[in-house]
């Protein structure tokens, strides 16, 4: 199998976890486009309904809305989850209103049945604890509907699985670490993974790593103004630094209007203390180390077979 069918492999496992009504952020890369075009054929047969993507980039939007798949902004998400969630607070206040008017019947019925305790107390117990359920039950999902994306779908150019991070204890706790950005939407792309209750990584087997930095540098995006003061600060680290351009030769200009720069650390085995060093710089407005941000990656094997892997530490 090649690595255009193990891509597309991976992508329409991952497409399988979307449902009707969810609302999706859509990766950037050649990886993803298999997923956008699955999504679109499902949507075309009916399969999903009411289904809405938000674009981490300008390319991602443009073939969104050539596959016809509904485009919508993080904003407008933001808002369908507010009133959603106005929606269910509504209904809890109904439910409680419900339950206390059942609970003053119960208890006017059980004082003409009888005045003792007990019957009062069976008569509670025979109303309340049942309609208690669902009313915790929405809550949670109050709770947990805070974030305005259901589920991302994105690609990666290298991830490592394991438990390097001195933070983290116990056999067998894994965390899942990422390198995005090679196709210069990693700020997007860091926007809707935060702001998704789950992100699901496509890759193939190419892109496995023991360690960070074995097979792919840092994308880190600048200001125009300070791409000097930063390459001069990455080098500082350690790191071979180069300013991406286009194949005429021209500054690589990103969604944002900011440069990339591509930091080739080479192995990083602490690669939480690089990305915190990272965070602390002005002219950096970010850069593609992702950690343990993803829920699960479905990596597709040369063999045909599918590999995912779950982040046990989140």
């Amino acid at each position: 199998m090649n690595i255009n069918e193990q891509k597309k492999l991976a992508a329409e496992k991952a497409v399988e976890e979307i449902e009707s009504g969810m609302i999706i952020g859509l990766g950037t890369g050649s990886t993803v486009q298999f997923a956008l075009e699955k999504i679109s054929e499902k949507l075309k047969s009916g399969e999903f309904k009411n289904i809405y993507g938000i674009p981490s980039s300008l390319n991602t939007e443009k073939e969104a809305k050539r596959l016809n798949i509904p485009i919508i902004t993080l904003d407008e998400a933001l808002e369908k989850r507010e009133t959603a969630i106005r929606n269910q607070k509504s209904e809890i206040r109904n439910q409680k209103s419900e339950s206390n008017a059942q609970k003053n019947s119960q208890f006017l019925a059980s004082q003409d049945a009888s005045r003792t305790c007990l019957a009062f107390s069976d008569a509670r117990r025979g109303g309340s604890i049942s309609n208690s359920s669902p009313r915790f039950d929405l809550s949670h999902q109050v709770e947990a509907g805070q974030l305005p994306i259901d589920l991302t779908i994105d690609g990666a150019d290298e991830f490592a699985v394991g438990n390097h991070d001195p933070d983290l204890s116990g056999e067998g706790s894994t965390r899942i670490n990422l390198i995005k950005g090679g196709g210069g939407a990693l700020l997007k792309e860091k926007i809707l993974a935060q702001a998704s209750k789950r992100l699901i990584i496509i890759t193939d087997e190419s892109k496995s790593s023991k360690y960070l930095g074995e097979k792919w540098p840092v994308p880190v995006e600048v200001v125009q103004m300070a791409f000097s003061v930063e390459k001069k600060f990455l080098e500082g680290l350690g790191a071979t630094a180069k300013v991406r351009k286009t194949s005429e030769g021209n500054y690589y200009i990103t969604d944002e209007g900011n440069f990339i720069i591509d930091a080739n650390f080479g192995i990083m085995k602490d690669v939480k203390k690089i990305a915190e060093l990272l965070n602390n710089r002005a002219g950096i407005v970010e850069h593609g180390i992702f950690i343990g941000m993803a829920d699960k990656v479905i990596c597709a094997l040369s063999n045909g077979s599918i590999e995912e892997i779950i982040n046990s530490t989140l």
